[in-house]
């Protein structure tokens, strides 16, 4: 069984008439010249030599790795919809991941919380500490809480403010430092935090400590 084959040689077309049943006739042979860049493709309407491979507009589609058929276009919708949201989770997961990193540092360095709260944030501090440090562990407080005690410390205990204009209102449990007289907390022995680190100290308390 014959198959004719258009060998396209450096852009010109030879015909070459294939034996299936036989190896295929080699370079520099009586029926195909010795050329180089040479292609051998199936023609289906010869010898018409305007004979074009069978492909329909959804083959030409497929190639180009388009959808075609509406049950396609709605698989493409929610392989985009699927990927958007995988997105979007692992940049929250990303972003999450470096607060806590940055409030880690935070904890242990800037603020150092450590010196009254431990590295363990179990109440176990620095000797020198004032003492009596919660064990952040055991805390019941939740997130907004935890952020509000961090810049606001806590009155008429050693815990101290972290908000550098805590107190000047009444943004602090609605109370002023006038009010609370020498209940005020004070500042911390480290440095005042923006919100930003406030937040992040938090965020590392509840990922590192509470409930474990």
């Amino acid at each position: 069984m014959s198959q004719k084959f258009l060998l396209n040689v450096n852009g010109r077309d030879h015909a070459v008439d294939v034996d299936l049943e036989m190896p295929l006739p080699k370079a520099g042979s009586a029926q195909v010249p010795m050329m180089i860049n040479s292609s051998i493709r199936p023609r289906v309407q010869w010898p018409n030599r305007k004979a074009r491979w069978p492909h329909s507009k959804a083959m030409t589609h497929r190639a180009a790795g388009t959808f075609t058929r509406p049950d396609h276009q709605l698989g493409r919708l929610v392989l985009t919809f699927a990927m958007t949201v995988t997105g979007f989770l692992l940049s929250i997961g990303l972003i999450h991941a470096q607060d806590v990193s940055f409030g880690q540092r935070l904890f242990q360095d800037k603020a150092d919380c450590q010196y009254c709260h431990g590295v363990d944030g179990d109440g176990r501090g620095d000797p020198r500490s004032p003492g009596q440090a919660a064990n952040l562990h055991k805390t019941i407080l939740n997130r907004e809480q935890m952020i509000e005690v961090i810049a606001c410390g806590r009155p008429g205990t050693e815990m101290p403010h972290f908000d550098k204009f805590a107190y000047e209102d009444k943004s602090c449990y609605g109370r002023t430092a006038a009010e609370l007289g020498n209940d005020t907390p004070h500042y911390p022995h480290s440095t005042s935090l923006t919100k930003r680190e406030i937040e992040a100290i938090a965020d590392y308390i509840f990922a590192k400590f509470v409930g474990k």
